[in-house]
């Protein structure tokens, strides 16, 4: 009997050890992006939504709004869109949030000022 009752403590305990081996935390490790309720951000239009409430946040005016609509004037894309977890409202860390997820913006309108110049320069016949 002695014998039965330690072979079950033993496999108990192996199957701790084997479980708590195997957890997967929820927090995506130390950063600044560890943890937190999951938000959007559109880089280009520099506007925050919170898919959890439905609210959109977006700078005007000197101030930060937020609403379940945006104004009519911007135009989100779901392809530039960058997902991230924070622990606070973003729009409260825009400017480091707009340092590591600039917008391509600039970079497309450079494009295609670069590919009027090449039109410009290439020889008509």
């Amino acid at each position: 009997m002695k014998r039965t009752e330690t072979l079950f403590l033993a496999l108990v305990a192996c199957s701790l050890l084997f479980l708590a081996g195997c957890y997967v935390a929820a927090d995506s490790g130390p950063g600044p992006y560890a943890g937190g309720a999951t938000y959007y951000y559109y880089p280009d239009a520099e506007v925050y939504f919170y898919p959890n409430v439905g609210l959109y946040y977006w700078y005007d005016g000197g101030s930060w709004h937020h609403d379940r609509r945006l104004p009519d004037r911007y135009r989100l894309n779901d392809r530039d869109r960058v997902r991230f977890n924070w622990s606070r409202e973003p729009h409260l860390d825009h400017d480091r949030i707009r340092r590591d997820y600039p917008g391509h913006r600039n970079d497309r309108d450079r494009d295609r000022d670069r590919d009027k110049d090449r039109d410009r320069d290439r020889p008509r016949y």
